[in-house]
């Protein structure tokens, strides 16, 4: 038995790795594709591209992994059903449980390495992707100059480009963002953008200067010109490493997470008691000095002790009172729910962590029954098949996610459905394996496809 199960462990060894490398290249190609206008063309060293990559290599292996395993339990199981050998095992007495056994021990293995890496190399991989990235973006802005839209990265001005084709631009009009005394506006039909130095020159052609006065607005000035060199010094046309300690939820590990819904804990609770404080102190305030002028009326004389104007200023002040503790109010609850927004949201990345790992050992118990009975152990059969439960998985979860972000449903029941949906159509699916009830053929569904097009055709 144990040679069997070393047999099958290194029959899931091959596909796994397989998938794995092809996946990674899909996700990898698709990432390069949105990526490729933030790296090329600024003058970054070649390292420093691969270290971007790389770094963005983690977050594609933590969901290929499961992807891999359905793939490999697939193709493993299914050659072994397709060369006769899992009937030949059953011949000999093995067991389905038996002979999926050594698959489970398999994902068992992944879920756990997968647990590791997401708490302790994933949210540094992450963290660091995102400052590189940040970083990447802001060398060059020259570079970032998109047609019809503001560019807000050259220090103390925003630019507006109407058109733009290469180093050529149409239309220009140049803000100057700083808080001076002169407010300058520059417009130009076209202009030319270069780099020279550590200054981002722009030569412009036909073109106004506008200079206002912002503390004396008398003063306006107004300057024609058919050629003006504009100079900015930019401090960052090289790549410039920055640093911080704040991290979104995805940069963080499970115990972080959970250090920080527990601060948020208490910020709840100390929101609470503010909101209580300003519910009984400021309005019970207002009601006891109402109380208090209503006590000191004389019923016999029905004479106030105060003059209409006294009374009408009280009554102004207890309404403007009301009227701010209602806004205190208000401001506590909405408060609370913000923090409880930023709790579910680490509630489901803390989730996410243990579900998506615990995704090899559902799709393995998928994947062995599934391949026995479809019999079929080739790379692009598994492909196809798997497909259709990547999508269901992947959009119970993201589905998931959204609600649970929004408080609808338990960050819990949002990242754990899939794996319940999925596990449960895996336990289906070894029962039917176990009882021996027939198998899948997929040529003869294939063939049923295939003539059904035929007769459509005419044929």
């Amino acid at each position: 038995m144990k040679k069997i199960s070393t047999y099958i462990i290194s029959e899931l060894f091959p596909p796994f790795i397989l998938s794995l490398v092809v996946i990674v290249f899909i996700f990898l190609m698709n990432f390069m594709i949105k990526a490729v206008d933030k790296i090329l063309g600024k003058g970054i060293e070649m390292m420093v591209i691969l270290e971007y990559i790389g770094l963005n290599i983690a977050w594609i292996i933590a969901l290929a992994i499961p992807m891999s395993v359905l793939i490999a339990s697939l193709m493993a199981y299914g050659r072994l059903s397709d060369d006769n050998e899992i009937t030949a095992l059953k011949a000999a007495g093995v067991s389905f449980t038996r002979m999926i056994m050594p698959g489970l021990i398999f994902a068992v293995a992944m879920a756990a390495f997968m647990v590791y890496f997401n708490n302790n190399i994933l949210p540094d991989f992450n963290h660091r992707a995102r400052m590189l990235g940040s970083d990447i973006y802001r060398t060059r802005p020259d570079l970032t100059i998109e047609e019809g839209y503001f560019t807000n990265d050259i220090p103390g001005y925003s630019l507006l480009v109407r058109k733009k084709n290469g180093e050529i631009l149409e239309d220009v009009t140049i803000y100057n963002d700083e808080n001076s005394k002169t407010q300058t506006t520059i417009t130009a039909q076209r202009g030319r953008i270069t780099i020279k130095g550590n200054r981002l020159v722009l030569d412009l052609e036909n073109g106004e200067i506008h200079e206002l006065n912002v503390t004396n607005p008398e003063e306006y000035r107004r300057i024609e010109f058919e050629y003006h060199r504009f100079t900015i010094p930019i401090e960052n046309m090289i790549l410039e490493r920055s640093t911080t300690r704040r991290r979104g939820d995805r940069e963080m590990s499970a115990d972080m997470m959970r250090a920080r819904i527990n601060d948020l804990d208490t910020k709840i609770e100390s929101a609470y008691e503010k909101l209580q404080g300003h519910s009984n102190n400021n309005l019970l305030k207002v009601f006891r000095d109402e109380s208090e002028i209503d006590a000191d009326f004389d019923l016999e004389s029905s004479v106030w002790p105060l003059s209409s104007s006294e009374i009408t200023l009280s009554i102004s002040r207890s309404l403007r009172s009301i009227k701010r503790t209602i806004q205190l109010i208000a401001s506590e609850i909405n408060l609370i729910k913000n923090y409880k927004k930023q709790q579910n949201k680490y509630s489901v990345e803390v989730q996410k962590k243990y579900s998506i790992p615990f995704a090899c050992i559902v799709f393995m118990l998928v994947g062995a029954p599934l391949g026995i009975l479809a019999k079929k152990g080739g790379f692009a059969v598994g492909m196809s098949i798997s497909l259709i439960f990547f999508i269901i998985y992947w959009t119970f979860l993201i589905a998931g996610e959204n609600l649970a972000d929004r408080g609808m449903i338990s960050p819990f029941w949002a990242m754990w459905s899939p794996n319940l949906l999925i596990g449960s159509l895996g336990i289906y699916l070894s029962t039917r394996s176990v009882k021996n009830i027939g198998s899948w053929n997929t040529d003869r569904i294939t063939g049923i496809f295939r003539n059904s097009a035929a007769r459509n055709r005419g044929y």
